[in-house]
């Protein structure tokens, strides 16, 4: 995600604030009606809502960016990281989970070379 969508965000929020606050100036410029204090009570709870939400994420918005971007070098560095490792062994490098083949789990377990070897069978 870039800045510009958290930029952006914020001005949606600021401009569905602006939009309440002209309704609520709206209904006090033109002569009372019935329910004009209701009217004006529920878009006032709305305008809070949506600035205290732009407020937020003004706030919010460079610690975000800052532990996304650290999160992504810290990724970066460990793929490079196993990327130099397997290039020293003179392995490919393989991002998906390595398969071990039943070769060389036989190579590699004493255990399994074990079960795997034939019964003897008992003199009766």
């Amino acid at each position: 995600m870039s800045q510009e969508i958290l930029n952006s965000a914020i001005m949606q929020l600021r401009a569905k604030a602006l939009e309440v606050y002209g309704v609520i100036k709206d209904i006090y410029r033109r002569p009372a009606q019935e329910g004009d204090a209701d009217k004006i009570a529920t878009l006032s709870l709305k305008l809070a809502q949506l600035e205290g939400g732009m407020i937020t994420l003004q706030q919010y918005a460079p610690e975000i960016i800052l532990s996304v971007a650290n999160e992504m070098a810290i990724a970066a560095a460990e793929e490079e990281e196993q990327s130099a490792t397997a290039d020293e062994r003179g392995e490919e490098v393989s991002i998906t989970e390595p398969v071990i083949t039943e070769e060389e789990l036989s190579e590699r377990s004493p255990t399994y070379r074990r079960t795997r070897r034939p019964k003897k069978k008992d003199k009766s």
